[in-house]
């Protein structure tokens, strides 16, 4: 999502027939239409590898991944959002409107950009557990080998997982898929700090 929004005040339907007409994918909250950023190469890299991963754990398994291109449409907020991975252990459902929106993911992931970063990890977050079915967030550094995850437990309180460091690895519980850093980021160039 960028950082102003392209156009405001659409609603749904309006919405939906833009989106369906337009070659390039725009988020929806709450009546405001924001276009989305070209992706960087790191970006891609680390979605390639994670959906990949993900996608030879859940094999045979009942589960089924999406990347970024599937819309996932968050109910009690009015909301559609592309996140850059999600998955549902359930059959999925989605909307009836075209394009249609996945409605029951069980983890999403995102790969954090710098003019995202705060939103993805705030407010997103938030609006995120509006969906029923939502076990497991999973936010990814571009610019730094460090992956956080959020997981609801069964006694409804979410725990939160920080792994930093190419020698670390994490588990993404809701699936029990665990993923080295260094695999997930391989490839991966990141930029000298000034600091």
């Amino acid at each position: 999502m960028s950082a102003n929004p392209q156009m405001t005040k659409m609603t749904i339907a309006e919405y939906l027939e833009y989106e369906r007409n337009s070659d390039i994918k725009h988020e929806y909250l709450q009546s405001e239409v924001y276009a989305m950023a070209g992706a960087s190469p790191n970006h891609n890299r680390l979605t390639f590898r994670l959906g990949s991963r993900i996608d030879n754990h859940i094999e045979g398994k009942g589960c089924e991944g999406f990347s970024g291109d599937q819309l996932v449409y968050i109910e009690k907020a009015d909301t559609y959002f592309y996140p850059d991975i999600s998955v549902t252990c359930n059959k999925p459902e989605f909307t009836d409107d075209n394009p249609q929106a996945l409605k029951n993911p069980q983890v999403i992931i995102e790969v954090l950009s710098p003019s995202t970063q705060e939103f993805d990890k705030d407010e997103k977050f938030t609006i995120y557990r509006k969906i029923q079915s939502f076990r497991e967030y999973v936010l990814v550094w571009q610019d730094k080998a460090r992956i956080v995850s959020y997981y609801l437990n069964d006694d409804g309180q979410w725990e939160f997982n920080d792994v930093t460091g190419l020698d670390s690895s994490i588990t993404l519980k809701s699936i029990d898929c665990t993923l080295p850093l260094a695999d997930i980021y391989q490839n991966v160039t990141f930029e000298e700090s000034g600091d």
